[in-house]
């Protein structure tokens, strides 16, 4: 009977055993596996800017559904499909500044569509980011910058499970591939919801409008100063 009992409790502690270490070969693999190894810049979201509109001016610059105060009439004009550019020269024709300005989908709204432009990710399956947009509350590209600056800064080990180590993984993925070039983001706040991708070179301004991402790219900072910005946001209006 004793040595029965012996037989039953050794058979139990392998089973165990067998248990702990399908445990951590399954969460080792994942978590290697989720691991990015890509180069990663970490978000950081600044202060809010502060957008109040006025339309007491009387040259305006007009794209489809918006119009701002036009400085811009020494600029050269170009098209294509996506922007119109506006470039100043200078007295050796090298480009001195430029402003473009355009209207694409929010970057939500990309990614309910499915819409990678990003690139392909065979870690992550179709509809993947559509499921995290609701599973997460994210409504626009506001929360999603704050999701994605929150999570990309957990930690994983061997104990996090394997829906939070692809959360954490599709989450750089995505600040990868969005600003890789910018310094932070400033939120806008006031008359009009957006952000600012803030560079060395380059404010790239997002508007959040009925569904519409309005873009407002300003190069060459020597010459559109923050003054100079924050008086071009706030003159903006869109019907």
């Amino acid at each position: 009977m004793k040595r029965k009992r012996t037989k039953i409790m050794v058979l139990i502690l392998m089973f165990i055993m067998l248990i702990v270490v399908f445990f951590f070969c399954y969460k080792g693999y994942n978590l290697h596996y989720y691991t990015f190894t890509e180069e990663f810049k970490k978000v950081d979201i600044s202060t809010a800017l502060k957008i109040k509109k006025y339309d007491n001016y009387n040259n305006i610059l007009k794209y489809e559904k918006i119009t701002i105060k036009n400085i811009f009439k020494d600029f050269h004009l170009s098209r294509d499909k996506y922007f119109d550019k506006y470039v100043l020269y200078d007295s050796n024709n090298k480009i001195k500044a430029s402003f473009w300005i355009g209207i694409d989908k929010s970057f939500v709204d990309l990614l309910k569509d499915d819409s990678l432009f990003y690139g392909s990710l065979e870690k992550i399956e179709s509809g993947y980011f559509r499921e995290l947009l609701t599973k997460r509350s994210i409504k626009d590209d506001v929360s999603l910058f704050k999701f994605l600056e929150k999570t990309s800064r957990h930690k994983v080990n061997i104990f996090t499970s394997v829906s939070d180590m692809r959360e954490i993984y599709a989450s750089k993925y995505l600040i990868s591939i969005l600003f890789p070039e910018s310094d932070d983001i400033s939120l806008i706040e006031g008359d009009y919801k957006g952000y600012v991708f803030n560079s060395k070179i380059l404010k790239e301004v997002s508007i959040l409008y009925n569904n519409k991402r309005y873009i407002l790219t300003f190069f060459g900072l020597n010459y559109f100063t923050d003054d100079i910005i924050l008086d071009e946001l706030n003159s903006i209006m869109i019907k």
